[in-house]
């Protein structure tokens, strides 16, 4: 089985597992036996062994958690294999299993608990089984079943496995994605079934709920407004760190803008996205497309504090995004500056496909762009070297204008 489906796990586990040689120093001899399993102390661990050999006739094996007062973490290199196995459960003590450790078996029923972060290449070659990876996309988005305390099952080739999305509070899913190895019977519905036919994964795609108009707004704010001549929209502005801005996106049809995935209800709330030489020209009379120098000074306004490791300003997301419309996400909004996460077109990528609506958003400045996500900064490109202009023929970003 590959191991992709597994995260690795941190380094500072790994080395404390680390196997260096064999250690007397619990008293237990080098090749230690305890019933059905040989097994070797790890050297360096707190009481911790190794299986490297299943000496047993039993074609269903319950592996042991400990074996004579040491906790098994690690299944050893080729421990289990061409033992003609038909089922195996795994303890939640291990945490790593090596190379081929239960190849060339007839396992259809494998639980992997979730201690588990580590599994080496070819751990299961050789036998019908299919391993099913989930995830959730963002993270806080919702949860998916069968993915379980219980562990990551093994199921035999071609099983249809039923699979639910339940959102959390403040978002809605919005769909499914496959990866290779399995096939979806409906991506657009919560509750699905798929069918493995190898290893495969599925991801569900959760968005925070949008906000109703107005509400995105703190409404301890006094807002001002701007009417646009051209198309008589209005938008509401607000005064950072003595200059004023619009205190939502732009949303001015011009050549070279879109809607989010061309959806019209997506304008209406997140603005339009434009192309860096659409967004210069699309600000109404008397407003300009930020500077650079416009947005570090609204970052600076706002408590911004720049953090050299992570090429960002700290603090001034949290205080820029509006409190709703981020999922668990939002910020303080507690300068009115109710950002929203209105996703990009293109961003870093030449395909120009639309991401990051309801997690992240966009904005141009300067010749560059500016993102806030659903933590609490703000996060500057370097476009210094030219090397990532390339990306700005295919990017579409969102517009905050301001007044000259």
């Amino acid at each position: 089985m590959n191991k992709k489906i597994i995260a690795m796990a941190a380094p500072a586990l790994l080395l404390l597992l680390c196997f260096t040689g064999p250690s007397t120093a619990t008293g237990i001899s080098t090749n230690g036996v305890e019933g059905d399993f040989r097994f070797i102390p790890i050297r360096g661990g707190n009481r911790v062994a190794m299986i490297t050999e299943y000496i047993g006739k039993e074609r269903e094996v319950v592996i042991p958690s400990q074996l004579q007062g040491l906790r098994v973490t690690v299944i050893g290199s080729r421990a289990f294999a061409n033992k003609r196995l038909t089922g195996v459960i795994i303890p939640n003590t291990v945490v790593r299993i090596e190379s081929e450790a239960f190849a060339e078996n007839q396992l259809t029923n494998v639980i992997i608990p979730n201690s588990v972060w580590d599994i080496r290449p070819d751990a299961f070659a050789g036998n019908q089984l299919a391993f099913l990876s989930v995830a959730a996309y963002p993270k806080n988005g919702g949860t998916i079943t069968p993915y379980t305390p219980s562990g990551r099952p093994g199921y035999p080739v071609n099983t249809q496995i039923a699979i639910t999305a339940t959102a959390a509070e403040g978002f809605r899913f919005v769909g499914w994605d496959g990866r290779p190895g399995l096939e979806i019977a409906n991506p657009d519905s919560a509750s699905t079934i798929v069918t493995l036919s190898m290893d495969g994964g599925v991801s569900a795609n959760f968005r925070p709920i949008p906000p109703t108009p107005g509400s995105r707004f703190n409404p301890s704010i006094s807002y001002s407004s701007l009417t646009d001549p051209r198309d008589g929209q209005t938008y509401r502005t607000v005064r950072i760190g003595g200059k004023t801005w619009m205190a939502e996106n732009l949303n001015y049809t011009t050549n070279n803008s879109r809607c989010y995935e061309d959806e019209d209800s997506n304008c209406e709330i997140y603005g339009r996205l434009y192309t860096l030489d659409a967004a210069q020209r699309a600000c109404p009379a008397g407003w300009t497309l930020p500077e650079r120098e416009d947005w570090l000074n609204l970052i600076q306004a706002v408590g911004g504090r720049w953090d050299e490791r992570d090429y960002s300003y700290s603090v001034a997301g949290g205080k820029l995004k509006s409190k709703i419309g981020w999922g668990t996400g939002g910020g303080t909004d507690v300068f009115g500056f109710s950002a929203l996460p209105g996703g990009s077109r293109g961003w870093w990528e030449e395909s120009g496909n639309f991401n990051g609506i309801g997690s992240r958003g966009n904005w141009w400045g300067g010749g560059t762009g500016y993102i806030i996500s659903d933590n609490e900064n703000v996060r500057y490109p370097d476009f210094s070297d030219g090397q990532d202009k390339r990306h700005f023929p295919y990017s579409s970003l969102s517009v905050r204008c301001v007044q000259k």
